[in-house]
């Protein structure tokens, strides 16, 4: 024990003791400009651990710094489990998401972290159940200002947060995508989805009876054989782990050309599994309003890269989507995307809705016969929903809720293109779901 000039008593055993409480988040906040500042002067050039690992030390000499001038004032010397975890503060806002964040990151069980307001923070776990956690941060200014920092360093290009730009969409380095909004509404909202399959394969989604032994076996030849492939499904579906599990049977020789708006699949990240393999992301204008480079941009650009697969993360709009067909029409085939669709059936209008607001202005006959010449299978998955219950909510916050639908992700609908006439794309449902929901030969 140890006691300060007040009387107030500071525990050794790696507690917080008030007094050091009340010191510490201006004691972290001087460390994390000072090292910042450092940082722009010292490390340029250093990504990633090198980076961290320099802020690890520079963090260090500042605090014993302040430390010594504090004792010379006759203020007390913080524990040693006080002094790490101050400095493991810092790392975290500066090299991710603060303390709070990251632990919940952490966690494998969460899926989805949705943050209200620095204090109003829900997480949903893998079986469907919500509760509402602790806060993240003291206030939502010092929230912003996190968010700030992250969104301009996390990224491949920096994502500027401000009055100007009051919505950002980045990618955490373990993958989880982050989306975030401030100045348009109330309090500052973030939205977390982390990626709990990053290194799977097909077998991977058989156990987890995402698919069927034949399903497995069907998609993997199909990508052997370098058919082109879309992937669609309702948000939260699991069309990224799909995908990760499809090309994961393309083979290691083939030269892979990501193209995300948001970086997060995170395929050049697995060098044991696709070796050659380059990750393009876009890019919004600066505040100067220039630079952009758009999702259609890096598609027309990865023509002149020599791919073998063209991989799209996600279609969102129009310019991309018809880039990406004609690189499918064009090209040696084997490329896959994933889209937002409610039914394999529904991913065709879907296109032809993206065609038509792309600059060409594509009529539905025209998007119908550029589609069905680029297209090969539509592989729909889906959440079925096994029962429905809804527990009330615990009496005081936080609060915890129950699964309100008890699901699980399948492969629900798989449809082979076999051409277009007019205003209908002509395909054939081969699997279809069956008595379990999941898709069985049709």
């Amino acid at each position: 024990m140890s006691t300060d000039p007040t009387g107030t008593t500071a525990s050794g055993d790696g507690s917080v003791a008030p007094w050091w409480a009340s010191r510490r988040r201006r004691l972290a906040q001087a460390v994390q400009d000072a090292v910042a500042a450092e940082l722009a002067e010292t490390a340029r050039g250093l990504t990633g651990p090198d980076a961290k690992e320099m802020a690890r030390h520079l963090a260090w000499g500042e605090l014993e710094s302040r430390l010594s001038r504090e004792i010379e004032s006759g203020l007390t010397l913080p524990s040693v489990e006080d002094e790490q975890a101050l400095v493991e503060s810092v790392l975290a806002s500066m090299f991710g998401l603060g303390e709070a964040i990251e632990a919940l990151l952490a966690d494998q069980s969460i899926e989805q972290i949705d943050i209200n307001g620095a204090d109003v923070v829900w997480v949903r776990y893998a079986d469907g159940s919500k509760e509402q956690v602790d806060p993240v941060s003291s206030s939502d200014e010092e929230l912003v200002a996190m968010l700030r920092g992250a969104a301009a360093r996390l990224g491949l290009s920096e994502r500027p947060l401000d009055a100007a730009h009051p919505i950002a969409n980045f990618r955490h380095p373990s993958g989880a995508r982050i989306s975030v909004a401030i100045g348009v509404t109330r309090r500052p909202a973030v939205s977390i989805r982390r990626h709990r399959l990053m290194d799977v394969r097909l077998a991977d989604l058989v156990a987890l009876g995402t698919l069927t032994d034949e399903l497995a076996a069907f998609l993997a030849a199909a990508v052997s054989d370098r058919a082109n492939i879309l992937i669609s499904g309702p948000t939260d579906a699991g069309k990224s782990p799909l995908l990760r599990g499809m090309i994961s049977e393309a083979s290691r020789r083939d030269r892979i050309v990501l193209i995300e708006d948001d970086a997060e699949l995170a395929l050049d990240q697995m060098p044991d599994r696709h070796p050659d393999c380059v990750a393009l992301e876009a890019r919004p204008a600066n505040t100067e309003g220039e630079g952009a480079v758009t999702m259609a941009d890096l598609v027309r650009h990865s023509l002149r890269m020599a791919a073998d697969r063209t991989i799209l993360g996600e279609a969102r709009s129009g310019p991309e989507v018809v880039e990406l067909l004609r690189v499918m029409s064009q090209g040696r085939g084997g490329s896959l995307a994933t889209l937002h669709s409610y039914s394999s059936a529904g991913a065709f209008q879907r296109l032809a809705m993206y065609a038509a607001a792309s600059p060409e202005r594509y009529s539905t006959e025209a998007a119908n016969l550029l589609i069905a010449g680029a297209v090969h299978f539509v592989v729909h998955i889906d959440l079925i929903y096994e029962a429905r219950s809804r527990r009330a909510p615990v009496s005081g916050p936080p609060w915890r809720f129950g699964s309100e639908d008890s699901f699980r992700r399948a492969v629900t609908s798989v449809r082979e293109i076999t051409g277009a006439e007019g205003l209908m794309v002509i395909s054939n449902e081969i699997f279809r779901p069956g008595p379990d929901g999941r898709a069985a030969p049709g």
